[in-house]
């Protein structure tokens, strides 16, 4: 009898993950395919799902991440969409809350072209050292 109790258990417990799996999918296919989004919204939307990035993930989109901030983020761009607001006033307010790394494809800056360009300077300097030491 204890036997029975405990498989039905299992089962039972099967079934609830498996809706929760279920009922988790739907919710976020709906988040993405709102009826109450026009085409072009729904477009814009996805777009920026894929420009911006996942804060959590590491260089991750939103299209891709399945953790609650980043369901929580779509959500906010799809209500902003339905809101009328356009591409860049909506990653605008994505890049005033969380900077420049917010984006795939961040602006070249300063800041970012001393990082990009200091390898090649490690290795000219590297080069240059090893070079001079060879020297006769």
């Amino acid at each position: 009898m204890a036997r029975l109790t405990v498989l039905f258990r299992m089962r039972l417990a099967g079934a609830l993950i498996t809706l929760m799996i279920v009922s988790a999918t739907h919710a976020m296919a709906q988040s993405v395919t709102s009826p109450s989004l026009t085409l072009q919204q729904q477009e814009l939307a996805r777009e920026l799902f894929k420009v911006l990035r996942c804060v959590v993930c590491v260089g991750q989109p939103l299209w891709e991440s399945d953790v609650p901030l980043a369901v929580d983020m779509r959500r906010i761009i799809t209500e902003k969409a339905r809101a009328g607001e356009s591409r860049q006033e909506i990653i605008d307010y994505f890049v005033a809350r969380y900077g420049d790394d917010i984006l795939m494809k961040p602006p070249i800056a300063l800041r970012t072209l001393v990082l990009w360009c200091a390898p090649i300077a490690m290795i000219a300097l590297l080069a240059g050292v090893v070079w001079y030491r060879r020297r006769p």
